[in-house]
């Protein structure tokens, strides 16, 4: 999805089916700009009618999707697969830097060499951090994070791991 559902794959199970998702998320090439996961929550409601697991995966810093989302995670075991840009969170001291809105186009001149600009954009980051991760305990999501600079893979095993403990028991 982006700011509209562009792709749908049905759930099956097996291997083909799983490469054919893993395909599909690293070609697949979006038509919108912008990202509604409101809308993407809504139709899984209206399409997916037998509880299933679902895997979100966004940056989350939008708004607007929080009550779909707690509608989704009572009826589905919806799992947060977050994908984080360490730039997103702090600034280096790197002076007038220009920055784009990956969403709506709009540019922006920031001073980024101000120790109060890079502290108050830190702020408003982990506080926005931390919101979601308390949305996500109360409506039992779990959590993965992902980082842009980082292996993908190590998260994704840890929670595989973890997940599969937890079962056990």
């Amino acid at each position: 999805f982006s700011d509209h559902v562009e792709h749908f794959v049905a759930a099956a199970k097996g291997t083909s089916h799983v490469l054919r998702l893993i395909r599909d998320v690293l070609y697949f090439q979006p038509t919108g700009r912008g990202t509604d996961i409101a809308a993407a929550l809504g139709y899984l409601s209206r399409v997916t009618h037998r509880r299933a697991i679902v895997f979100l995966l966004s940056d989350f810093l939008t708004t607007g999707y929080e009550r779909l989302l707690r509608i989704a995670a009572r009826r589905h075991e919806v799992v947060a697969v977050r994908v984080i840009d360490p730039r997103e969170r702090e600034l280096p001291p790197s002076g007038l830097v220009e920055i784009e809105d990956a969403e709506s186009g709009r540019r922006f001149m920031i001073d980024a060499a101000s120790s109060t600009f890079r502290r108050l954009y830190a702020q408003k980051s982990a506080e926005r951090a931390e919101q979601f991760r308390q949305l996500c305990r109360s409506c039992n999501v779990d959590v993965i994070d992902v980082r842009t600079d980082g292996r993908y893979v190590d998260p994704l095993v840890r929670f595989f791991r973890q997940r599969e403990r937890r079962t056990r028991r």
